[in-house]
């Protein structure tokens, strides 16, 4: 129970950190699936308004572009408590869960706020489980196309490609701006003023089979498959 009380705590710190009410939830303490138990996992229901949803881009890449990762300048990739971790049998409890650097959450989402409503994105997703390359795949995995990710952020040089890759990250995005040079150039305009977050180039949706991030190569069916796998 102590896990699932420091949780309310954090929903609390973040409904007031970010100014936004959580108006409904639920959470189930003792589930299991396939003989194995599930930690306690609050679910969380908001409501937000959008001024004019033929703007609202999609969390989905459709034709070839360039990818573009939004971070904060503090990022700082962890293991501790993801899939992950499980599946590289490194302990779940063993590391941190990713810091939530608040002044850089806010930017990033006033940012996104500002290019969504001018029209300038048609894809974003925010990094969630399975990190950036999970995040990635997920983005193309219904369009048929490929993906070449190589993760140039400055504050990621010194880490391994696995923690690079696949440790988890907070206040991170992934974006596809607009085909327009007129799009890019603002956005990248814009990017210049942020404080704590930072844009760099994250790849390229391309036309091909494979996925390729750092040094591997992973066909794009079986990528589909991990994913639709557990829906048989």
């Amino acid at each position: 129970m102590a896990d699932f009380s420091a949780g309310v705590d954090g929903i609390s710190k973040a409904c007031n950190e970010l100014s936004v009410p959580v108006v409904s939830g639920n959470v189930s303490l003792y589930n299991e699936t396939d003989g194995e138990s599930i930690a306690p996992t609050p679910m969380i229901g908001m409501v937000g308004k959008i001024s004019d949803v033929r703007l609202s881009p999609t969390a989905v890449v459709n034709q070839p572009t360039t990818l573009y990762l939004l971070y904060p300048k503090t990022v700082k990739p962890e293991f501790g408590g993801s899939l992950a971790a499980k599946l590289l049998d490194q302990p779940l409890r063993g590391g941190k869960a990713p810091e939530i650097d608040w002044q850089a959450e806010k930017e990033s989402m006033d940012y996104l706020r500002t290019l969504i409503g001018e029209g300038l994105v048609s894809a974003c997703r925010d990094v969630g489980d399975g990190g950036i390359i999970t995040t990635a795949v997920k983005m193309i995995a219904k369009s048929g196309l490929g993906l070449n990710l190589s993760l140039q952020a400055k504050e990621l040089a010194g880490l391994s490609e696995i923690e690079r890759y696949l440790a988890e990250v907070g206040g991170c995005y992934l974006l596809a701006i607009k085909s327009e040079a007129e799009a890019k150039a603002k956005a990248l305009q814009l990017a210049a003023t942020l404080r704590y977050n930072a844009i760099v180039q994250a790849g390229h949706v391309v036309t091909s089979k494979e996925v390729s991030w750092g040094p591997w190569t992973t066909p794009v069916h079986l990528c589909k498959h991990a994913f639709t796998a557990s829906l048989n």
